[in-house]
């Protein structure tokens, strides 16, 4: 159930997520130059969401109670805040600087906010008050705040080519799924298949280049995988993750990912698997 719902619900919500971004105009040129709907992330959040509520909602009437309420709010209102930050983004005409370089660079020469510092901005303040919610002493908030926010904005580094984001999505998540206490709890998998779930059958009109994740999108899934990184591991490989994450943005201002990954064979055939 947990994994078919969203199925049943991405049928209804896609095609008025999907009108409503036309009607807004919400198009970008993608990496083959062609204009295409962005913003997608939308499919996702009205899509989990809505299966996530119902199975809780659900298993409150069988007498089960999944989440602590707290917790839920948190993640929830956190979680849709960061889309809504991806999606100013996406709706913003400023598309020139790349990088935090770039949007730093911006702010110094012509005083004024990119669309994407701005974002930055927003996605750190959201991930530091779900930190303070759902951590129990200063380190961990400090921790937890940098891998949501840095988990919000990975994806976006990837997000570069039909499907990637995803992909790395369902690499990522699923090691920690595998890898950590979380393999043990079946709540946690009740809460994780709508999300598998629903990236896989949007996953597959954007390998038809029939819509991109957008930014709205990519931090939406990065923000719950950061969720997962604060939920799963211990304290040590928290702050090991955290090392490796700077390191990757860090990489990321000076080398592109792309040709990075088209230089190892395993890694481009992972990354064409799924196109058309």
């Amino acid at each position: 159930m947990a994994f078919f719902l969203p199925l049943f619900v991405h049928v209804f919500a896609y095609p008025p997520v999907y009108h409503l971004i036309m009607r807004r105009r919400l198009c970008r040129l993608n990496f083959a130059r062609k204009l295409t709907p962005t913003a997608g992330g939308l499919v996702l959040l009205v899509t989990i969401n809505l299966s996530i509520v119902a199975l809780l909602g659900f298993f409150y009437w069988l007498g089960f109670i999944l989440i602590g309420l707290r917790s839920f709010v948190m993640i929830f209102i956190g979680s849709v805040a960061v889309a809504l930050w991806g999606l100013q983004d996406d709706r913003s005409t400023d598309r020139g600087p790349k990088g935090l370089r770039g949007h730093l660079q911006v702010l110094w020469k012509e005083q004024r906010f990119t669309s994407g510092l701005l974002k930055a901005w927003g996605i750190g303040g959201t991930s530091l008050i779900v930190s303070m919610g759902l951590s129990s002493n200063f380190w961990e908030m400090l921790v937890h705040t940098g891998l949501l926010a840095l988990s919000a904005n990975m994806l976006n580094l990837f997000d570069l080519r039909p499907g990637r984001a995803i992909k790395v999505f369902w690499m990522f998540s699923l090691a920690v799924m595998l890898a950590t206490p979380l393999v043990y709890d079946s709540v946690a998998w009740i809460l994780y298949l709508p999300v598998l779930s629903a990236t896989i059958w949007f996953f597959i009109p954007e390998m038809q280049r029939m819509i991109m994740l957008g930014d709205t999108g990519a931090n939406y899934l990065g923000f719950l995988l950061g969720v997962l990184f604060i939920t799963g591991p211990s304290f040590i490989a928290k702050i090991v993750i955290l090392i490796l994450l700077m390191i990757l943005h860090a990489g990321a201002e000076f080398f592109s990912i792309s040709k990075v990954i088209g230089r190892y064979p395993l890694l481009h055939l992972f990354d064409k698997w799924g196109a058309r």
